[in-house]
C-alpha cells in the first residue's frame, strides 16, 4: 500500500487527474441542477467518481488545505442528493448507497 501512495506522490500527473476527478462530480452535479438546459447525464450515476476520488485524496496525499475545496464540493452534492432520495423512502436510501458504492458508467450516449 505504500508503494501506490509514494507512486502517487511522485508523478505529478496521477495528482491533476485525482484533484480533476474530485472537481467532475460536483461540476456536473452543478451543471444539472442549475443550467437552463438540463444535461443528460444523471448525477446519481456519477457519485461513485465523487465518493472513491476523495477517498484516495484523502489516502495518499498529504496537506489540509488542498484537499478542503473538493472533499467539501463533494459532501455538499452528495447530501443535496442524499436529501432528495429520502423522498423515496428505504428505495430511495438503498438506491443510494447502491450509486455511492457500485462503479457504473451512465449509457446516455448510446440513445
Amino acid at each position: 500500500m505504500d508503494n501506490i501512495k509514494t507512486w502517487a506522490n511522485t508523478h505529478s500527473w496521477v495528482k491533476i487527474a485525482v484533484y480533476l476527478l474530485t472537481f467532475l462530480f460536483p461540476a456536473l452535479a452543478f451543471a444539472q441542477f442549475s443550467l437552463p438546459l438540463q444535461s443528460p447525464v444523471n448525477p446519481y450515476c456519477l457519485m461513485w467518481i465523487g465518493f472513491y476520488s476523495c477517498l484516495f485524496l484523502c489516502w495518499a496525499y498529504k496537506g489540509f488545505l488542498s484537499k478542503v475545496p473538493s472533499v467539501l464540493a463533494n459532501l455538499f452534492f452528495m447530501g443535496f442528493l442524499f436529501f432528495g432520495s429520502l423522498m423515496g423512502g428505504l428505495y430511495g436510501i438503498l438506491l443510494f448507497l447502491y450509486c455511492l458504492c457500485v462503479p457504473a458508467l451512465p449509457l446516455f450516449f448510446l440513445f
